[in-house]
């Protein structure tokens, strides 16, 4: 198993350009990866391998003549199996639309082979991108690598399983629930969901293709990588070229960069009944300890908004999207099966509450939703950041979607794992960066989450760089087959 495909997309992309490696060589490094590791994890459901090489090909000719074709040049990538390629089928995991072939590229794709991305294929996804962990009708469930009786969470993945064991530079995924954060949580890898609206969503497929504009409200695309520098680079490729469409003052006021010793900290390790097992609640408190040792002000504090609430009104918000452009007997069936679905449970049955709200419900519900978007941001003005868990603990054993999960000496509702978590951050339109903390006794990663006001990635990523010396930072899985007595400690641990 060659180390090479475990360093950063940047560092790739800087040997590309200084001829330490060709792109053909690196691409086949890593159709060689996925070749030895898919197999086992399922994290891959459509390979361009002839295509990859073909095109890695033509890029290392554009070198010889002097040309580089962007940032990218060269490196390798995948997008989520939700993401239109074109002669390729977009399914989302669903037996219905397996002969769903795309006619074109989605636009974040083509940001990214415009600066010389060679696309290696698709990932994983659960059906309709409507579960926490990733398994479905027509792809075979994904195994987390760092142990294969987990999940690698869901809905990319796939994505966060395919960045964590090498077999891809980078990710693109999406996240409407925590559909980033939470694999990038399990997996042990970076992931920025940012500001809403920051990306283009344009050749995104979801489960009611007639509202894409509609929901648009609730998801962000963003990308799932190795290293911040990764996030970093590649979220600024994939950002929307004119910053103007959304709230392009918030992004010139939320920007100015501190020393680490300066930026105001609030942290949560519960949030309202919602609670973290008492490793994740340790392995946090310990990280904030070390921040105040370090001068940085970390005050226990949130905003003083329900988090039920927020999470009801999440659920009425997707339902009423989701059902924009059904008939009427569509809505009546869907409403129906939500509030009767076995895997949802609960959360489809506050689902279903927005299907059958009318226009003036819709209308309330969003005027709740700025209220709670002011609270936010006045938050913001006395805190520049909030760091708060991803889900209530580190990757469950894989079970029946809608099960109670087991966590130390409790059962936890399914949902509940993770979305009162991460439905936040979806339903207010603030970014939040997801950041490896340590592994726990038991092998597996967990992570964090860091939150700032609307257009505030430049500083998430200033603050998340200068606190990497308290985080483990990426990890190569103890799962893979590595000769791990050939790295060292730094090769190991990419920060």
């Amino acid at each position: 198993m060659a180390r090479i495909v475990f360093k950063s997309a940047s560092e790739l992309a800087a040997m590309i350009r200084n001829k330490e490696i060709s792109s053909f060589e690196l691409t086949k490094q890593f159709l060689e990866q996925i070749d030895d590791l898919n197999p086992r994890l399922q994290a891959i459901v459509y390979n361009r391998a002839e295509d990859a090489l073909r095109e890695a090909q033509e890029a290392d000719q554009l070198l010889e003549n002097g040309e580089l074709k962007g940032r990218l040049h060269g490196v390798p990538f995948t997008v989520k199996e939700s993401f239109e390629i074109a002669d390729i089928p977009t399914t989302l995991n669903a037996y219905k639309l397996r002969n769903n072939i795309a006619k074109r590229n989605s636009s974040v794709v083509e940001k990214i082979k415009d600066e010389g991305g060679i696309l290696l294929g698709k990932t994983n996804v659960p059906t309709y991108l409507a579960d926490i962990q990733t398994a479905g009708q027509l792809f075979s469930t994904a195994i987390n690598p760092h142990d294969e009786t987990r999940t690698t969470g869901g809905s990319s993945g796939g994505s966060a399983c395919a960045v964590s064991a090498g077999m891809s530079g980078f990710c693109i995924g999406t996240d409407m629930d925590g559909s980033l954060r939470l694999p990038a949580h399990f997996c042990g890898v970076y992931t920025l969901k940012p500001t809403y609206g920051a990306i283009p969503l344009n050749g995104h497929l979801i489960p009611v293709s007639d509202v894409r504009s509609r929901i648009e409200l609730l998801q962000s695309t963003g990308p799932v990588a190795r290293s911040l520098q990764d996030l970093e680079l590649v979220f600024s490729i994939m950002q929307q070229t004119h910053p103007e469409l959304l709230l392009a003052q918030s992004y010139k006021s939320s920007n100015r960069l501190r020393p680490f010793e300066e930026y105001r900290v609030s942290f949560s390790t519960n949030l309202g009944r919602y609670h973290t097992s008492y490793a994740t609640a340790q392995a946090m408190n310990e990280l904030f300890e070390n921040l105040r040792l370090e001068g940085v002000s970390c005050i226990p504090d949130r905003p003083k908004v329900s988090i039920s609430r927020m999470l009801d009104l999440w659920a009425e918000l997707l339902g009423f999207t989701l059902s924009q452009g059904l008939s009427y007997w569509k809505r009546k069936k869907m409403t129906y099966s939500l509030r009767n679905h076995k895997t949802l449970g609960e959360l489809g049955r506050k689902i279903s509450n927005g299907f059958t709200n009318d226009f003036n419900q819709f209308a309330n519900s969003l005027r709740i939703r700025e209220l709670m978007v002011n609270t936010f941001e006045a938050f913001f003005q006395e805190y520049d950041f909030w760091i708060c868990p991803v889900a209530m603990g580190q990757a469950f054993e894989h079970c029946r979607p809608g099960s109670e999960i087991r966590l130390e000496h409790a059962h936890i509702p399914y949902y509940h794992y993770s979305t009162p978590f991460n439905c936040i951050a979806n339903l207010t339109g603030i970014p939040s960066l997801v950041v490896p903390v340590k592994k726990l006794q038991d092998g597996m990663p967990i992570g964090i989450q860091i939150m700032g006001r609307y257009g505030s990635e430049r500083q998430l990523f200033d603050f998340a760089k200068q606190l990497e010396k308290f985080v483990m930072g990426y990890s190569i899985p103890n799962l893979l087959d590595v000769d791990r007595a050939i790295y060292t400690e730094d090769e190991l641990n990419y920060k």
